[in-house]
């Protein structure tokens, strides 16, 4: 088995010859139209994983799923299943040992090589398993900010993308910055966007990751970047307005929040859209973008037409299977039961019957429509 040897060199690049300059788009959702946003207009299948109590967690973060395995970050370790949730295997074990982690972690996959890494925020170490629970080692990985954890980890050919938050407290910290470690070499590089911004927060960013690139934001500056290898570009630009929060309101960004005023909670890209929730003061705001149209829909919930449930669908995670693409969010199993009985369809009630309400948190998957040209 070879081991990766993680050989740790901080090296600063000029970024201004890794702008990408190119044709960008402005999302401004006060001007999407406002309609019923009907589950049936997205979806043409809804998957409900329910998890064997061989492995039994209190909840989890993040999660992987692909063709033939769900990889899950939960209170009590890292644990695969099927896609069926039947459990197979835990990866590592909570713990300071040499192979072991602490419960603060980031997780990312590489579907290739079928390794897991884990890197412990607060110790700087990142360890690499196998999908099959064999422990290859652990390196220490630090970067310079070593204050500022990154906010999410992401494996994409090749590269571990860190990913960091803003952060108001800090005036000489960057608007947006990003580590990517190179799994062969062992050289992190340290990137800062060029492109004038304007303010900053202690909000996350919510990267996503969509056909091997990735995309890079934070509701409070300007420019939602996609990341491509070393270089960069500004892909999405929001609009400035009333609608936005600005660097005196960050103060606030957990107070109520000031009337019409906007703050996003995630946002991912399909084939045909750009899914985005926001949340204002009296509820959230579910937005769907057209990519082709150029034309924006919103909507305070999405209405389920299949099984006629009054389920809040806030989808946080993008998934491609068989070339097919999904969405996902997380449930508890006792909700989705007495939902589906509540919606009354035959099918609903079949699921129902199926779910065990002890079970704990259950996954949904829905399958997202294909555009016929």
């Amino acid at each position: 088995m070879k081991v990766l040897h993680f050989c740790l060199l901080a090296m600063f690049f000029s970024c201004t010859s890794n702008v990408e300059k190119g044709e960008y788009t402005i999302l401004d959702p006060t001007t999407f139209e406002e309609k019923e946003l009907l589950l049936s207009d997205y979806v043409d299948e809804v998957r409900f994983i329910i998890f064997d109590t061989t492995f039994l967690f209190r909840g989890f973060g993040d999660y992987y799923i692909d063709e033939d395995n769900i990889i899950i970050d939960s209170t009590e370790g890292i644990a695969r299943f099927t896609p069926k949730g039947k459990f197979l295997n835990k990866i590592g074990r909570i713990g300071e040992g040499p192979a072991e982690y602490l419960d603060f972690t980031s997780m990312a996959v590489d579907p290739i090589e079928k390794k897991v890494y884990v890197y412990m925020m607060e110790t700087f170490r990142l360890s690499t398993y196998l999908f099959d629970g064999t422990y290859i080692g652990t390196k220490q990985v630090e970067h310079s900010k070593r204050r500022y954890w990154p906010r999410s980890m992401i494996y994409d050919q090749g590269k571990l993308y860190f990913l960091f938050g803003l952060n108001i407290d800090s005036a000489d910290y960057p608007q947006y910055e990003w580590g990517t470690l190179d799994t062969c070499s062992g050289q992190i590089s340290l990137r800062v966007a060029t492109d004038k911004v304007w303010g900053r927060t202690n909000s996350p960013s919510s990267p996503d990751s969509y056909n091997n690139q990735l995309l890079y934001w934070n509701f409070f500056n300007d420019s939602i970047y996609r990341l491509k290898g070393n270089h960069y570009e500004v892909e999405y630009l929001w609009a400035k307005g009333d609608w936005r929060f600005t660097y005196e309101d960050g103060s606030q960004i957990f107070s109520p929040l000031r009337k019409g005023c906007l703050r996003i909670y995630t946002m991912a890209e399909t084939n045909n859209y750009l899914y985005i929730v926001f949340y204002r003061q009296g509820g959230d705001l579910i937005c769907f973008y057209d990519k082709k149209l150029k034309k924006g829909w919103r909507a305070l919930r999405i209405t389920d037409d299949i099984y006629h449930t009054d389920i809040r669908f806030l989808w946080n995670g993008y998934h491609n299977l068989n070339g097919r693409e999904y969405m996902s969010q997380v449930i508890r199993s006792e909700e989705l039961k007495e939902k589906l009985y509540e919606g009354g369809t035959p099918e609903g009630k079949r699921i129902a019957d199926q779910i065990d309400e002890e079970a704990g948190l259950m996954l949904m998957l829905f399958r997202l429509k294909e555009r016929s040209e």
